[in-house]
């Protein structure tokens, strides 16, 4: 059997949801040389029904130990020189890795590639905004920027499969949790420039079961910070401003994650 181009690794814990809708994304693109493997990570509801009913699907099976662990077992069981990763609430457009995989075979030296997405509300389903207008998205040599925020959305990197191990792969400790996204990308972005479609090829689902509305402030700002040293001690190229302004970035973060909740649970309670 034809090893793919693009292995496309899907965590999923509990995702029953929406894993159907998210496959069928995959299903819909335009570009068709790739494998699709979903990660268990230890469901209690009909994920792995789902998934076993897509033919074709790489299905794997976990005792829940996080979306890092999840991730980490897909991309061991690879097949693709490539690795594309797309949470299981997620959607991508039919085009997405047609034009990723485009540019990668264009240029070989490009380990990496990521695209702009939009965020919508799987409530209303209505877009809520375009990440690229949001914040400013980078390509090349994106260290020091990426230090100041993680401008990368989760869905939308292709990355070459020898970067990611080079890079140590997503970190599966408790306290990478939430950021084990940016860790990596930190990682990889010591070693590689990245290449950048600046158009929204997928479409970030926001809902209340988001890990990252239901984690402690404290504790994302305590794992950023540790996460910011860290990075900053293997780079001496980092300058002093570059570094407080990455510190005082996590701490308005935490703040206004602080006050978003404290609004949120007035609301729960009725106002009073």
């Amino acid at each position: 059997m034809s090893k793919p181009l693009i292995s496309i690794v899907i965590p999923a814990y509990n995702a029953g949801k929406y894993l159907a809708e998210t496959l069928e994304s995959v299903r819909s693109q335009t570009f068709s040389d790739y494998e699709i493997i979903v990660i268990d990570d230890g469901s209690t509801d009909r994920t792995v029904e789902i998934a076993s009913s897509y033919d074709g699907v790489v299905l794997l099976t976990q005792n829940n130990r996080g979306a890092a662990a999840a991730r980490n077992a897909g991309v061991r069981a690879a097949r693709g020189a490539y690795v594309a990763f797309l949470d299981a609430d997620d959607i991508w457009l039919p085009s997405k890795l047609e034009k990723q995989a485009a540019r990668l075979l264009d240029n070989p030296r490009n380990q990496w590639i990521y695209t702009d997405s939009w965020v919508f509300d799987a409530a209303t389903q209505r877009t809520l905004c375009r990440i690229g207008e949001r914040i400013r998205l980078h390509q090349g040599d994106i260290l020091l920027p990426l230090l100041l925020r993680c401008f990368i959305p989760s869905a939308t990197p292709v990355v070459k499969r020898t970067a990611l191990t080079d890079a140590g792969l997503f970190d599966e400790t408790r306290e990478r949790r939430v950021i084990e996204d940016w860790s990596l990308w930190l990682r990889i972005a010591e070693r590689h420039a990245v290449a950048l479609i600046d158009e929204p090829l997928a479409m970030i689902r926001m809902h209340a079961s988001n890990t990252s509305r239901t984690v402690n402030p404290w504790a994302v700002y305590r794992n950023k910070r540790d996460l910011l040293e860290q990075t900053i001690a293997r780079n001496p190229r980092v300058s002093s401003g570059t570094r407080l302004h990455a510190r005082a970035n996590i701490a308005v973060s935490a703040g206004l994650r602080y006050l978003h909740n404290a609004v949120r649970q007035v609301h729960a309670e009725g106002g009073q």
